[in-house]
């Protein structure tokens, strides 16, 4: 992993594990905390991949923040308070080689079965040898016997367990809990980000029927429909992911696929300005759009709607 650190007027790329404490560390957008900090400015945090929350949050400079969580603003600023190895990341990149490295009880179960299963085949074999006088069927004793299997199957299956449950987000603390899963009948939950993908996405897109209204929903006088009928849910939300595809913010992208899984035709906007803490506004085709809070949309919106002329 790579951070970037200002020192001065100057910004320096460089390796996470050569942040030290107290260094200044700049996050672009759509890049991860490398290290855990104290925001010295304002920033929008997608912090799915630690808290699996879908909706990221905003922290304020004072603020502390944790590695791996995503930049989902603009350039963000934070004082490095603790470094790469005894950071959030870090600690959980241990957690799980702690736990592939850890024994489940059936592991050590299948360990001293095979402790007494060894001799015993050994002797089985031994005698097959004596009774047929015959070394090969001792040897074929010992092949079908042989306990490799068992002190193999189990702890493959364990730590191939473990793994697949990381990559998809679940850090299990070792082989005892994923065994124990298996006989569980009441799963508790703590939030909803737990039980879905952690990304949001579009339920609805909702026009006003008013004509008067379409401005503030829109953001936008000058959008098709705002001196006459309101524009349909299609072209506002075409218009939207079009603004929306020049934007690393989580919601932006869930604004994009939608648009993508109803097949409309995207156009490349001009004259983009990221507001940040508020969003994004810009031209498309020749419209004036804008998507973001909807109190500051809506105000400008209705600031110009109102104005002379």
């Amino acid at each position: 992993r790579r951070a970037r650190v200002r020192v001065g007027a100057t910004v320096r790329d460089v390796a996470a594990q050569e942040v030290r404490l107290g260094d200044v560390v700049v996050v672009a957008a759509g890049e991860v905390v490398a290290v855990d900090g104290r925001l010295l400015t304002a920033a929008v945090l997608d912090e799915a991949a630690l808290t699996g929350e879908p909706l990221p949050r905003e922290r304020g400079p004072g603020e502390d923040v944790r590695s791996g969580v995503v930049n989902a603003g603009g350039q963000a600023e934070l004082v490095a308070t603790a470094t790469a190895e005894s950071s959030t990341y870090a600690g959980i990149v241990r957690l799980v080689q702690s736990a592939q490295a850890s024994s489940a009880p059936f592991v050590r179960a299948a360990d001293r079965v095979a402790v007494l299963f060894v001799p015993l085949t050994v002797a089985v074999a031994g005698a097959a040898w004596l009774v047929s006088g015959d070394p090969v069927r001792a040897v074929a004793v010992l092949v079908v016997a042989t306990p490799c299997p068992l002190l193999l199957a189990a702890p493959i299956a364990v730590v191939s367990g473990i793994s697949r449950a990381a990559r998809l987000g679940v850090v299990i603390r070792g082989g005892g809990p994923l065994e124990r899963l298996a006989g569980a009948r009441v799963v508790l939950l703590d939030k909803t980000g737990t039980v879905t993908q952690g990304r949001p996405t579009v339920a609805a897109v909702l026009v006003p029927p008013a004509p008067a209204a379409t401005p503030v929903a829109t953001g936008g006088s000058d959008l098709p429909g705002a001196h006459g009928t309101a524009p349909g849910a299609d072209e506002v939300l075409r218009l939207a992911a079009s603004l929306d595809q020049m934007s690393p913010h989580v919601l932006a992208g869930a604004i994009v696929t939608a648009a993508s899984r109803r097949g409309l035709p995207l156009s490349l906007p001009s004259d983009l300005e990221e507001v940040h803490g508020h969003g994004l506004r810009g031209r498309v085709d020749g419209h004036e759009v804008q998507v973001g809070r909807a109190a500051w949309a809506g105000g400008l919106a209705q600031g110009r709607a109102g104005a002379p002329g």
